[in-house]
């Protein structure tokens, strides 16, 4: 957004652009804001709120899930790690489809939160991507991968490192060779495996806060999926290292 003045209007819109009104530019930054902090405004409360509004129209959905087998808190904790990445919690009930086959394996809602994104791939899918049907896609080098998959764990208690100093430092040594990837002047998609995507988005958020993350998982079958790049061949060795335990 630029600034002009009343005089320049009319020359702005021959040259084919859109003037907003001050209001409009408002509250456009006020919609940001809320965006960026949707996950701290979900209150348990709002939660609630939510899962009652379902139950009048899904009530099983609801109560195969709570309170039995999830708690309340922990159905906020998913939605707020899903708001958190800009991901909407509008297809409730297919999240809580999710959770309710997710929890079989993992009552960790950093987990969980990945089994409602693949659940929800094809929404990423219209994010990334809109209706191009063509998704261009960054992808790790497998053995940088399997570095950081030996080298990290998560857990709702966050994430656990080995060797932290080798692994930050390796990350922003990624995040600088991602940044110099220019599409469309925006960072690219990057792609890696649904078991290091939470992890590689944490890993990441801090140096490329724009930076989108998702896993093999989360594209959908009739998308044309191009490779783009592929980096971090030259990071991989930075990693191997001797197994220690996991630093608390």
């Amino acid at each position: 957004v630029r600034w002009i003045s009343l005089e320049q209007r009319e020359r702005a819109e021959r040259l084919g652009l859109s003037p907003l009104e001050p209001t409009e530019v408002l509250a456009n930054h006020l919609r940001q804001v809320v965006l960026q902090h949707a996950d701290e405004l979900l209150t348990r409360d709002a939660t609630q709120h939510l899962l009652d509004q379902l139950r009048r129209t899904s009530p099983v959905v609801v109560d195969e899930l709570l309170p039995e087998i999830l708690s309340t808190g922990q159905v906020q904790a998913v939605l707020q790690i899903l708001l958190r990445e800009g991901l909407p919690v509008r297809p409730l009930g297919v999240i809580l489809e999710a959770l309710a086959d997710g929890v079989q394996q993992t009552s960790e809602t950093c987990w969980l939160a990945e089994q409602a994104r693949q659940r929800m791939a094809r929404t990423i899918c219209q994010q990334l991507w809109g209706s191009s049907g063509q998704a261009q896609v960054v992808r790790l080098a497998t053995d940088l991968e399997d570095g950081l998959l030996d080298l990290c764990q998560l857990d709702d208690r966050g994430l656990q490192m080995n060797n932290a100093d080798v692994v930050e430092q390796c990350c922003r040594m990624l995040a600088s060779e991602l940044s110099k990837i220019n599409q469309d002047q925006e960072l690219p998609v990057l792609m890696v495996s649904p078991a290091l995507r939470p992890i590689a988005a944490h890993l990441l958020r801090r140096e490329l806060p724009g930076l989108q993350v998702i896993s093999t998982q989360e594209v959908v079958a009739d998308m044309h999926l191009e490779t783009t790049a592929t980096v971090g061949r030259q990071l991989a060795p930075m990693l191997t290292t001797r197994s220690l335990p996991v630093s608390q």
